[in-house]
């Protein structure tokens, strides 16, 4: 009798994000889309689930559920709808 495949936790992850909403995890140093989740090979405490916000100035950015939007450049919390970095001067379309 063979054992029942079990689920891996990188796919029960998925399963959440995709039910919940999500478009995949974020953290202060970078995010990763359901369909290309972990790239890195792991996930770790500070791994957020969040809505991914595209790209700004080459960069994507991701928010969480409390709408916490950082500037891609030096990680400052910035206005949903700011279009420059008030702490590091970045600035994007």
């Amino acid at each position: 009798m063979s054992e029942p495949e079990r689920l891996k936790v990188i796919d029960i992850v998925k399963n959440y994000l995709a039910v919940s909403g999500f478009d995949g995890l974020y953290n202060d140093d970078c995010g990763c889309r359901i369909d290309d989740l972990a790239p890195c090979g792991h996930i770790n405490e500070s791994c957020r689930a969040g809505y991914n916000q595209g790209p700004r100035d080459g960069l994507d950015w991701w928010i969480g559920p409390g709408l916490t939007l950082r500037c891609p450049h030096c990680k400052a919390v910035v206005g949903k709808d700011d279009a420059e970095c008030l702490e590091c001067g970045a600035v994007w379309v």
